[in-house]
């Protein structure tokens, strides 16, 4: 993954949030259930609810396409793959603009059901948006996002009369161990990503890579690039953006190999200088 410094919000995309904002805080002030419909329904205007539609075309417009690209240095945001002329990217959203997927942390079930609005308040947010290759959108991250966990104590069993009292109050403490911001509040997130955001933290605090067979690791290294611990997140990143798929393995292997290549090169280059000082001494 690489850091990404995004340039300020387009012009294109803050009229579009705006709406979307507005939308949000009407339904707030009038206590109205949020539907949102597909692209082919048509609004039935039910009576306590707001419909909203996502348009597509409102959240990439040329302009903030642009900007992306030039922000993301012609890279993917996660896997780092150079977008060439016969291949495309995605406006990919971090935050599942149409609901999500999360890791069932307690029963480790795997993905879970997918949620209903899911992160549609943040559809037009600049802040929201990154460049991707479809390979990491499409095939791998998809609708996934989780949060982490709330890191308080479980319940003990000796604090409860009965099995039945601990197991309940054990489940309602596992239900609560990963909260989602809902919509109702707003643009105010304070929850923590699993997935690492390249756009607000530096993936390299998390994730290294092996320097004899070029796999991504997650681990945490200090100033001096000592190993800390291993990185629960990292680990998260990796797995669920496929980082260690076949092709880019190969790719860092190669890489690697280039740059060694180079090194052996410029010490033997070194060689040869350090000999003509002594010569000319």
């Amino acid at each position: 993954m690489i850091v990404v410094k995004k340039s300020p919000e387009p012009p294109s995309l803050k009229k579009s949030r705006e709406t979307m904002e507005g939308q949000v805080q009407k339904a707030l002030r009038e206590n109205l259930t949020i539907e949102l419909l597909k692209k082919s329904a048509k609004p039935k205007n039910p009576t306590g609810v707001l419909e909203i539609k996502l348009n597509d075309d409102l959240y990439k417009p040329s302009e903030a396409k642009a900007r992306l690209i030039l922000d993301h240095l012609g890279k993917c945001a996660y896997c780092e793959t150079r977008f060439m002329d016969t291949a495309g990217g995605d406006v990919e959203h971090f935050r599942p603009k149409k609901g999500f997927n999360e890791y069932d942390r307690v029963s480790a079930s795997g993905l879970g059901p997918r949620t209903k609005l899911g992160y549609f308040f943040l559809a037009y947010s600049w802040d929201n948006h990154l460049w991707s290759c479809k390979e990491c959108n499409e095939a791998y991250k998809k609708n996934y996002f989780g949060v982490m966990p709330d890191m308080s104590a479980p319940p003990e069993r000796d604090e409860f009369g009965s099995e039945t009292d601990f197991q309940e109050a054990f489940d309602e403490w596992a239900k609560a161990m990963t909260k989602h911001s809902e919509w109702t509040s707003g643009s105010t997130l304070t929850e923590e990503s699993i997935l690492i955001d390249p756009s607000k933290e530096n993936p390299r605090e998390h994730i290294q890579f092996d320097p004899q067979t070029g796999y991504a690791v997650g681990a945490q290294l200090d100033d001096k690039g000592k190993l800390i611990a291993p990185s629960h997140r990292g680990g998260a990143t990796i797995y669920y953006l496929g980082l260690n798929r076949d092709e880019l393995v190969f790719a860092r292997a190669r890489h690697l190999t280039l740059l060694r290549g180079i090194f052996v090169e410029m010490t033997r280059d070194m060689e040869l200088v350090l000999l003509l000082l002594r010569r000319h001494r």
